[in-house]
Formats: structure tokens, sequence, C-alpha cells
């Protein structure tokens, strides 16, 4: 009994022979009919598709020249360096911007259909998630961001070897980028750690501060610019203010290295912004009003 197959459309009792699939009906052109009609149309679609390329092209070349004939700057400034800014707002996902939707809606009586100003700007998502576990920690989270892989949860910039990975930042800074770390929490956290050390757990504070000022690491200092709290992970164990498990000052080192330390909003604003090389800027209270 030949093998029958079902045609989309027909009624579901009108069976095939899944032969007659492969045949053509009484009636269609033969073989050597059909490839001279194929070479003929493809042959057509060619020559359409020069005569619309050759304006597309023509009025490219005239949005790169100005009128005497020179390289307009306006278009060649694009292929210049460009100022990136990543924000991370750590534990956000699509449910919170839903909800921050919902809530802008009810409160100002909005259309259902209105969209947050961050909507207009969304092209697409990434998963973060770790490689060890359904339930994602910010280390694995931000090293997807920093570094573009997956690792175990914990993990600050290393993958699931242990071995540290090339982060966002760094390639920046390889690149003659001027880089800087701006964080509402502490410097050493999970997140911002994951953009400028490379340690196997979270947890390890005290080497994560230690090579955010360029120590303990291979590449030195990558970060000349960094806000935020955490400080006592830059003071020695024995400072009423510190909770390092060793006696390294890292403030001090940071001073030796040519950074500008400042421990509050008062020191900061003494600076002169134009002539400063690196700066940090710890804080015990998070905001700057």
């Amino acid at each position: 009994m030949p093998k029958t197959a079902f045609i989309p459309g027909n009624s579901l009792s009108e069976k095939i022979p899944e032969g007659e699939l492969l045949s053509p009906p009484p009636g269609r052109q033969q073989p050597q009919r059909r490839m001279k009609l194929f070479i003929i149309g493809n042959f057509i679609y060619i020559l359409l598709l020069l005569s619309t390329l050759k304006p597309i092209a023509n009025s490219l070349s005239l949005l790169t020249e100005s009128k005497d004939g020179q390289q307009d700057p306006l278009v060649s400034s694009r292929s210049s360096k460009k100022n990136i800014i990543m924000m991370v707002t750590d534990g956000t996902g699509p449910a919170s911007i839903n909800m921050a939707r919902s809530f802008r809606q009810h409160r100002d009586g909005l259309d259902y259909s209105d969209v947050l100003e961050l909507d207009k700007y969304l092209i697409g998502t990434s998963r973060t998630r770790s490689n060890s576990s359904l339930v994602t920690d910010s280390a694995a989270g931000a090293t997807v961001f920093s570094c573009g892989l997956k690792t175990y949860n914990g993990a600050i910039a290393v993958d699931p070897f242990r071995q540290p990975c090339g982060t966002i930042l760094e390639a920046l800074k390889l690149k003659n980028y001027k880089t800087g770390l701006v964080v509402t929490t502490s410097l050493t956290d999970a997140t911002p750690a994951a953009f400028n050390s490379h340690v196997d757990y979270r947890y390890m504070q005290s080497l994560i501060a230690s090579q955010q000022l360029g120590f303990n690491n291979t590449l030195g200092l990558v970060t000349d610019l960094m806000i935020g709290g955490g400080r006592c992970f830059y003071l020695p164990g024995s400072n009423p203010h510190g909770c390092r498990d060793d006696e390294w000052n890292i403030v001090e080192e940071a001073k030796h290295a040519g950074f500008n330390v400042a421990l509050n909003r008062e020191e900061f604003d003494q600076f002169q912004l134009e002539t400063i090389k690196f700066t940090l800027l710890w804080r015990r209270k998070l905001s700057l009003h």
C-alpha cells in the first residue's frame, strides 16, 4: 500500500499518494521549458535589482560628499570614537518594566496603550541566567553583561573553569577610552566588580578592591573614575571603618597611584576637574543630594 500525504487546503479525507507529489500533473511544462523560464526570470530579476541599486548608490555618494566634492564632515564624524554609557538596573526584568508602565498609566490616567520612554528604545532582551542554577545571582548576571558568557553563581568575571574573561570595560581601556564606574551601591559589590576585577567568588571583596585599583591583576589599572560606596574594603581591618581581611590601606595606595581621593561630597567639590587624572569617591550614604 503506497504512503499517503495530506495537502493543506484540501479536505482531510482527500488523500494523495506520496509518489504523485513528486510528479507533475498533466499539462505541466516539460523540464527544458521550465529551465528556460527559470533562467529568463532570474535574468530579469538581476536587471531590476541592478537598476534599483544604482540610484541608491548615487544617493549615498551624494550624502557623503559636499558640493565641492569633499567628504562631508558630518558624515565622516560618524566613524569617530563614540562615548558609551552602559546602565545596569540590577535585578530588573520584564515584570519590573511592566509594573512601571502600568503604574504610570494608572497614576496619570493614561490609556493602556501608552508606553514608557524606555519602550521607545528597547530593541531586545538578553538571557543572563547562570550555568549553575535556574535562579541567577547578580555576579553571574553581571558577568554576562561584562564578558558575554555564562558562568556559575557567585563568579566575578571568570568563566565556569574560573579563568578570567575579558570585560567590555577592559576592552575599551585597551582602545584608549576613558573608563569609569558610578554606582549607588558599594564599588566592590558583584555588579560593578564584574567589570573591572576577576575573582572566583563575590565575597572576596578585599581582593576585588585591590584589583580595581590595579593591584593583583594582569592588566593593571583599567578604571579612571570610580564613584560609589563601600570604602571599608579599601581600609585595613584594624581601622574602625575598615573591613579588609588584611592590613592593607588601599586608600593610601590609591593616593600614591595618582588617584584624587574624596571621602565625601565636600572633598569632591574641591577638585579641579579639568586637571585631575583619576578620581575615587567613597561615601557612607550613597545619595549625592
